[in-house]
């Protein structure tokens, strides 16, 4: 079953779930807060479905991926709505208006989970970090838009200024979150199997004085030969030098 079909299928599941209480739960004390949570993890799910027909060109690995890192403190975990081969993805449903007014009273809900998923990304992938991808569903505040691309996230979404709450706001975190990510070098090195093996090897790395006798032994005979010409000329400082 592909993942479209299983997320609609949840979703049918979750419609005839609603359905039943509101026809037959009602009378019970407690039910509309549970008729609201069903309904909210319907429109979840009808959100991700959205974004996966949007991503259809991409290449899907998993959905709604849970990661765990002891960077983000004792096992707490990072729900990943969508990953694919290069990307981790958030899919938005709320309203707009709600995101804006909870950033403005500082329940910044958005930019907290993209803190966490840069972090995540940066421990997890060590050599090449999958980048980070927002879908408003909704709309996207203007804002909000702004911080996360301040942070090099991908942000999709119609966008709404909403000007009312276009307040100066001078708190910034941006120097702060930058010494949360490890710091990574710009150069990207090729190597190949050989050099690899020289970086790591104990024969190039100060133990070349070691003899391999065993004349029944080609492989022996042979690392023997390797490290009498380690001890003549290393090779180590040809590689780092």
């Amino acid at each position: 079953m592909s993942v479209d079909q299983e997320l609609l299928d949840h979703v049918e599941k979750g419609c005839r779930l609603l359905e039943n209480v509101r026809e037959n739960l009602c009378h019970i004390e407690g039910s509309k807060k549970f008729e609201n949570k069903v309904h909210s993890e319907v429109k979840f799910l009808r959100s991700l479905i959205e974004a996966i027909y949007e991503l259809a060109m991409k290449r899907i690995e998993d959905v709604t991926k849970i990661f765990y890192s002891a960077k983000l403190g004792d096992g707490e975990k990072i729900q990943i709505d969508i990953v694919t081969s290069s990307s981790w993805i958030k899919s938005c449903s709320r309203k707009g208006k709600a995101l804006i007014q909870k950033y403005m009273d500082g329940e910044d809900i958005i930019v907290a989970t993209a803190r966490k998923m840069l972090m995540g990304a940066n421990v997890n992938h060590e050599f090449l970090p999958p980048k980070i991808e927002f879908y408003f569903h909704d709309v996207v505040p203007l804002k909000i838009k702004k911080k996360l691309e301040q942070y090099g996230i991908l942000v999709y979404g119609d966008v709404e200024p909403f000007l009312e709450f276009e307040i100066a706001d001078e708190s910034s975190d941006e120097d702060s979150f930058e010494e949360m990510l490890p710091r990574q070098s710009s150069l990207k090195v090729n190597l190949d199997t050989c050099t690899m093996i020289t970086l790591v090897s104990n024969l190039s790395n100060g133990f070349a004085n070691y003899e391999f006798r065993c004349e029944e032994s080609k492989f022996l005979i042979h690392l023997d030969q390797m490290a009498i010409d380690e001890r003549e000329k290393r090779v180590l400082p040809e590689i780092i030098g």
